[in-house]
């Protein structure tokens, strides 16, 4: 395979001859560190198994709730159904709703067994992170309402 860089391209040239076109962005790529630090303070902190949360979720309707209530992370699901998660959780009690197509993906990219996500409130982004090293960090904004 060759490279061939252009002024605002890179072609990927195989050994067969095919040639894959790719745009290069003329852009500075934005500051996600910035982008990070400039979202209002955390509220709460959740910190709950990996596999145990993604398992919930894969029973999951298009919309799930997550619950802060002293101290103990739950999720909510449909019909009333309450799953308590392993784990803990910091602030006073909060339930936010996620689309579950933008909160598993999020949730299921994490690297190692507990996963940690740093709550603002109802109308701002959550911060999710491995709760280990934390190098994966992701944004995912929660819904205004719950299941209709």
């Amino acid at each position: 395979m060759t490279l061939e860089a252009g002024e605002r391209t890179l072609d990927l040239r195989t050994a067969d001859g095919a040639v894959a076109h790719c745009r290069v962005l003329t852009e500075v790529f934005p500051d996600y560190g910035l982008l990070i630090g400039s979202l209002p303070a955390v509220t709460h902190r959740v910190t709950v198994e990996t596999q145990q949360i993604l398992k919930a979720l894969e029973q999951a309707p298009a919309k799930v709730g997550l619950r802060v209530a002293d101290s103990q992370p739950s999720l909510l699901l449909p019909k009333g159904a309450v799953v308590d998660l392993n784990g803990t959780a910091t602030g006073p009690d909060l339930t936010l709703w996620f689309e579950l197509i933008t909160l598993y993906p999020a949730l299921s990219h994490a690297l190692g067994n507990d996963l940690m996500l740093d709550l603002r409130g109802t109308d701002q982004p959550a911060t999710v992170r491995s709760a280990d090293e934390g190098d994966l960090t992701m944004l995912v904004m929660p819904c205004r309402t719950g299941p209709s």
